[in-house]
């Protein structure tokens, strides 16, 4: 009996002492460690309530003010129109909370019409909104972190080439830092919320949730429960998250709790102090941050994975204080429209995250791109190297009587005969065709062979009847008439100055070619004593405009790249400067020929959409990552006979696609052939870019690198890619500190050096190209070079007046052009005389002048515009290139080295294209 009474006690403390454990369990234990447990019964049939039906099982007393912060959508990482489509889900399917006031924040949308659409949409259900405008003029102030990485000119360097896909993509977004933090605002639209919310009369728990998050009925119920029974102890609580694959998920399933692994949403009491870190943007553990401070747990390998020095130093993971957070109920985020990025997958969270770095970053290039366009005015019309201002004002002094100036255009005339008497004789003698210098020509084929077997077997044809010949003689006159198409698209007062000085110039510098070239005028058709009819030339056509076209491939002389462009460019100024039309002709007859008739248009290639997967996306050089999502050029080239020239990856291109642009406007060149030099551009453009040998000469840290520059950013303007012009234009400032050393020794710290044009020449002396001898020699040509190369840069930002000025950009050494500059000419003051140093100083000033002008600052005693003044008052005048007694007359002795001496001042000849002199500088880059 006793024994049963002491088991029965026993028993009975053992259960009391059980249910004393599980009362305490339960009573302290936080939620989450039971949320897979808990269930709320489930609404039958359906969860949807009607908006104007306020959801009411829990009253309770605190006012609740539920935000969703609405930014832009971003694809790839979201469709286009979700931000719009998920709002309007929202307002038609979520319920009315009891005692809770619905805000919606516009946060910086970029679109003008999709921000409207988004208020007409609020306003249709009666939503209250706030508005955090976009202002360009405030993102204009934020400019790219350059200078915060390990090294100078860091994305060209071999320790960021061996970075993985993803490590490249987060170094280059990190570049975009300031810019994000401005645009998307991230943690600056939700603490905009916070603050909203915290002036609210009788707010008493303030929500900044995302913009695509939906409450159920349960879901915010079970909120409002746990904070009825915690608010009092919690300020913050976290609200886990689950992601949708569809919209109608919410529609036709129950109201239960889901799995919620997702990132989760923060609650804020009124009276909370913490806030979201506004330096941490969005993509790089914006949200994150905030949960780590609160003692939110993370993952392991987040909270092991160190960050790169140049980020902003998260704060540390930490156990949290007692009762810092509660986490409580769930919440919904709707669909963003890319079913692959939503499902809970680790690839669909790699492809998440690195669609959305590619997200920000075209988002972000988008921006730029728009404003460059709309509110700075690019124009891939306007010309880059010339200062259109300053080379009209040139044309009105030469037509004034400008003597300075009208002994600079004798030479360009001068040099325009010659050039285009040489290229008729070569047309007419390739051709068996009586062409002279007036003669407008489009050749179609043409060969690189240059055995003449294919012409003489054309010549043996039968002869055609004398229907056809008359016919032909009449269309070869009409071409060379003053009344033909293309006169006829000249302007008057360019035809009446041809009228009036074309005797003057032809008398006064080439009186023999003129009469040559009159007498091949008036006889393009020579005739025989006896009277016998004109001989059908076999293998030339002439099409609708008159012009002499040749279907038999015919052999192109041996001519560079570069001086083809330097001729191209003379004719064409030639024309702008005398307004004689026999020049334009000629420079589109050299561009035909050379450029666009030397390659056959093929097929037109298959459209590729750019791969998402990212392990297939090509990480080099600038066009990673990728700025179209469709090839740049549509077309194929193929050079007949040849591969594609060789010299074009060491040409500069930029004062020839000025000419371009400059024929085109006077129609010289037809749409069409403006459109085929565009796409020949795109062509040479893709292998700059693509091209592992091009890749690799972006790496070099001299003055190839700088030409690389001057070429991928002048063609990308002349293509119309403006996201690759500003990208451009952006990094290349990262080579300021790379090129341009700085010596510690406080006693050189007023020197800057080139060090890497002197390894250049080493090099070239080691491989037995140069002498030891000329090493002071080829240093000094070499350094001045890449000066030329900076100033054309910096010249032609300046001219197309869009993005940041290279001219005072200072590196985080101290590294900067002007100061460079000033030093190289304090170095080689000596040198004054040289040809190499006139264009530098005068290009050098102008950028100076063009810098000070935009920044509006005024010239004080001893700055560098007293500096370069210095050096102008010993060389003089930019229009000061030769003796006033120095003439080209065919009588003069030494005329060889005299004109060679000439062209060299003004820019013309094989020493001035070595040295990187654009021909005829003084018209606008100086």
């Amino acid at each position: 009996m006793r024994r049963e009474r002491f088991i029965r006690r026993g028993l009975s403390v053992i259960i009391l002492v059980t249910l004393i454990v599980f009362m305490i369990y339960v009573w302290f234990s936080p939620i989450e460690q039971t949320s897979d447990n808990i269930k709320v019964s489930p609404i039958p049939n359906s969860p949807k309530s009607p908006s104007n039906v306020i959801s009411s099982p829990i009253i309770s007393t605190e006012e609740i003010h539920l935000y969703r912060i609405l930014g832009n959508d971003l694809p790839p990482r979201h469709k286009a129109g979700q931000v719009l489509q998920n709002v309007k889900f929202i307002l038609e399917n979520e319920p009315k909370f009891h005692n809770t006031k619905k805000w919606w924040i516009l946060n910086r949308i970029i679109d003008n019409e999709y921000e409207n659409a988004l208020i007409d949409l609020l306003k249709q259900y009666d939503q209250e909104y706030v508005r955090i405008p976009f202002l360009v003029e405030e993102y204009l102030k934020y400019d790219f972190r350059l200078e915060d990485f390990p090294e100078h000119d860091f994305f060209h360097s071999y320790e960021y080439m061996n970075f993985s896909k993803v490590a490249k993509l987060r170094t280059i977004d990190y570049s975009y830092h300031d810019k994000n933090l401005y645009a998307m605002n991230n943690n600056g639209g939700r603490n905009a919320a916070l603050a909203h919310g915290k002036l609210q009369p009788n707010a008493r728990w303030i929500f900044p949730f995302d913009g695509n998050c939906f409450l159920t009925t349960n879901a915010f119920n079970e909120i409002m429960t746990q904070i009825e029974r915690w608010g009092k102890d919690y300020k913050y609580f976290v609200v886990p998250m689950a992601r949708l694959l569809n919209n109608t998920q919410l529609l036709v399933g129950t109201d239960t709790r889901p799995q919620t692994p997702e990132e989760p949403q923060i609650i804020f009491r009124h009276d909370s102090e913490e806030k979201y870190n506004e330096n941490m943007r969005y993509g790089r553990r914006s949200k994150l941050e905030m949960l780590w401070r609160l003692g939110v747990p993370s993952p392991r390998k987040i909270l092991n994975k160190p960050p790169v020095p140049w980020e902003s130093h998260d704060a540390p993971y930490f156990s949290p204080p007692k009762n810092k957070y509660k986490m409580i109920g769930w919440v919904f985020r709707l669909f963003s429209g890319q079913a692959s990025q939503e499902v809970h997958k680790r690839e669909a969270s790699a492809l998440r995250a690195f669609n959305r770095l590619l997200a920000i970053q075209d988002f972000l290039d988008g921006i730029d791109e728009k404003i460059a366009r709309s509110t700075q005015g690019f124009d891939a019309n306007r010309l880059f190297l010339y200062d259109e201002k300053s080379l009209n004002q040139a044309r009105l002094h030469y037509w004034r009587g400008d003597e300075k100036i009208t002994r600079v255009v004798n030479v360009m005339l001068d040099r325009a005969d010659t050039m285009s008497s040489d290229a008729a004789n070569w047309y007419s003698s390739a051709n068996g065709l009586p062409i002279d210098a007036s003669t407008q020509v489009k050749f179609l084929q043409l060969k690189t062979d240059p055995s003449p077997a294919l012409l003489e077997d054309e010549r043996k044809n039968e002869e055609t009847n004398v229907d056809d010949v008359y016919q032909q003689q009449e269309e070869v006159i009409k071409s060379n008439d003053s009344a033909s198409i293309e006169q006829d698209v000249m302007l008057d007062e360019e035809q009446n100055h041809v009228i009036t000085n074309e005797s003057q110039q032809q008398s006064t510098e080439n009186s023999d070619t003129t009469n040559l070239n009159e007498t091949n005028t008036n006889n393009i058709f020579p005739s025989s004593s006896g009277g016998e009819k004109p001989k059908k030339y076999i293998g030339v056509e002439v099409d609708e405009f008159g012009r002499f076209v040749s279907n038999t491939p015919v052999p192109l002389p041996n001519v560079s790249t570069s001086e083809l462009f330097e001729n191209i460019t003379t004719l064409t100024f030639a024309h702008h400067f005398s307004g004689n039309v026999r020049y334009s002709r000629w420079a589109a007859n050299l561009i035909r020929t050379f450029i666009l008739s030397s390659y056959g248009v093929g097929e037109q290639d298959e459209l590729q959409v750019t791969n998402t997967d990212f392990e297939a996306t090509n990480d080099e050089g600038y066009s990673f990552p990728h700025l179209n999502k469709i090839p740049r050029t549509v077309p194929k080239f193929n050079k007949i006979g040849t591969k594609f020239p060789a010299d074009l990856l060491e040409t500069d291109p930029s004062f020839f696609l000025d000419s371009c642009r400059l024929l085109y406007r006077v129609r010289a060149l037809t749409h069409k052939e403006f459109t085929e030099l565009r796409q020949f551009s795109s062509i040479w453009l893709e292998r700059l870019i693509n091209s592992p040998e091009s890749i690799e000469r972006s790496r070099e840290p001299d003055h190839r690198g700088t030409l690389y520059d001057i070429q991928v950013a002048t063609l990308a303007g002349f293509v119309d890619d403006v996201r690759l012009y500003l990208r451009v234009i952006s990094r290349t400032r990262m080579r300021i500190g790379k090129h341009f050393y700085i010596a510690n020794d406080a006693s050189l710290s007023s020197h800057m050096s080139q060090p890497y044009e002197i390894i250049f020449v080493n090099n070239l002396i080691e491989r037995g190209k140069l002498l030891p001898i000329q090493h002071e020699s080829a240093t000094f040509k070499y350094t001045t070079l890449n000066l030329q190369y900076w100033m054309i840069l910096t010249r032609i930002i300046q001219n197309v007046r869009i993005g940041l000025d290279l001219w005072q950009y200072t590196a985080k050494d101290g590294q900067r052009l002007s100061r460079a500059m000033m030093d190289h000419l304090g170095k080689h003051a000596s040198k004054l005389d040289n040809d190499l140093l006139r264009p530098l100083i005068h290009i050098a000033q102008a950028a100076h002048r063009a810098s000070d002008t935009k920044r509006g600052i005024w010239h004080e005693h001893g700055d560098e515009h007293d500096y370069f003044q210095h050096f102008l008052k010993n060389i003089g005048s930019k229009m000061n290139l030769f003796d006033k007694n120095s003439s080209i007359s065919p009588n003069e002795e030494d005329i060889i080295l005299k004109r060679k001496s000439v062209d060299k001042c003004v820019g013309l000849g094989e020493e001035a294209r070595q040295r990187g002199m654009p021909p005829f500088w003084m018209f606008g880059v100086a």
